[in-house]
């Protein structure tokens, strides 16, 4: 699961929200986490944003045909 990962703020802008919402989709589970050591803390997968974004995607098209 270790592919490349990116920091919080980078992850937010990908996903056109905040730090904060990042850190509770991390918590909730629906992002993966890499823990480093120093001013960092976390870093998020990019390969667990791309999935992220594919399930909301499936869900928009879900919505939507119903």
């Amino acid at each position: 699961m270790e592919g490349k990962v990116i920091s919080v703020a980078n992850a937010a802008k990908r996903l056109n929200c905040s730090k904060q919402t990042i850190y509770e989709r991390i918590q909730k589970g629906e992002l993966d986490k890499i823990s480093t050591t120093g001013k960092r803390g976390w870093m998020v997968t990019v390969e667990s944003i791309e999935r992220f974004k594919i399930r909301k995607l499936q869900e928009a098209d879900y919505e939507f045909e119903m």
